[in-house]
């Protein structure tokens, strides 16, 4: 409950109010109602009760992580598949991402995108959620740096053996470099 506020109406009976941020109450649904009193003092009905919700706190920051790394060690952020999952979002919340440290960002669907081929430095990947209220997130950054590397290796080539392509029995013997 708070203190009630006057205001007077312009000449066609519209009025406003502008709250100051202590004025508004903490999260949570509040109600709005209004009278009016004439010139005279009468008071008029309360009119309809408007409910407000009231929510200024902001998600948490999403994690976000390679859907398979295909390098090496299984952990070295090198891989051939540049799919990402972005977990902890809430529901009904939006969701973007940035590949270039967050100085732009594409609107994300379900819970993955793609990144092209290509080396990322640590920080430039990131994502945000923005929940039904409008109230952003941290940034979920991914840690360390990734590698999406796409592109086959050149097929080996083979030289020829022993100079002719044919083993003879003293080059069996010997054994042969290809």
């Amino acid at each position: 409950s708070s203190a009630p506020v006057s205001v007077r109406s312009d000449a066609s009976g519209t009025w406003t109010v502008l709250f100051a941020s202590e004025q508004i109450p903490p999260d949570g649904i509040t109600q709005i109602i209004a009278t009016s009193i004439d010139r005279a003092g009468n008071i008029s009905e309360v009119a309809a009760r408007l409910e407000v919700i009231i929510d200024t706190a902001a998600p948490n920051a999403p994690q976000l992580s390679l859907l398979f790394d295909s390098g090496a060690s299984g952990t070295d952020r090198i891989t051939n598949d540049g799919t990402i999952t972005v977990t902890g979002l809430e529901q009904d919340a939006q969701w973007e991402y940035s590949s270039d440290g967050g100085l732009t960002w594409q609107n994300g669907e379900d819970s993955t995108f793609t990144l092209d081929e290509g080396t990322y430095s640590a920080g430039a990947v990131q994502v945000r959620q923005i929940d039904a209220s409008g109230n952003v997130s941290e940034r979920g950054i991914m840690p360390g740096g990734v590698v999406i590397d796409t592109t086959p290796s050149p097929a080996p080539v083979i030289d020829q053996i022993a100079t002719d392509d044919t083993v003879n029995q003293a080059e069996q013997n010997q054994g042969v470099m290809i």
